[in-house]
């Protein structure tokens, strides 16, 4: 049993005692984010979005997600509620930049990713090595 393993089981015990503890639906979201279990990490962030709208980290992880799951309108919008309470968030830039890549609007696509890099030039290379190594990332 990995540490993925152990932690989704202790997240998912904290829920039977505290069913409205939405740092632990956020968790729980991530760890099967991590393991690509992308509808199951939707339904726990939903649930943390739901219980704490204003959590601009649900709202991207929520992004990522939906980007995973090529919904892209839907990531867009979480990237776009993020810029409107931080437009300087670099991390939903670059996210930004790649939904509109696969939506073919490269200008766009330019622009955000100029400004992400431009922001934190070193969160934009580790995502990029991230997405390249996991297979996710080609010349886009």
């Amino acid at each position: 049993m990995g540490f993925t393993d152990k932690a989704k089981i202790e997240v998912e015990e904290a829920l039977r005692v505290i069913p409205d503890y939405t740092e632990a639906y956020k968790l729980l979201g991530r760890i099967l984010f991590q393991r690509r279990e992308y509808n199951l990490a939707f339904e726990n962030l939903r649930k943390a979005k739901i219980l704490n709208p204003a959590d601009m980290e649900t709202h991207y992880l929520l992004a990522q997600v939906f980007y995973k799951l090529n919904a892209f309108e839907q990531s867009e919008k979480e990237c776009q509620r993020i810029l409107s309470e931080n437009p300087q968030n670099a991390r939903a830039l670059f996210l930004l930049s790649l939904i509109y890549a696969k939506k073919g609007k490269h200008g766009e696509s330019s622009e955000a990713f100029e400004k992400a890099t431009s922001l934190d030039s070193s969160m934009v290379e580790e995502e990029k090595l991230k997405m390249t190594s996991e297979g996710n990332l080609k010349d886009e």
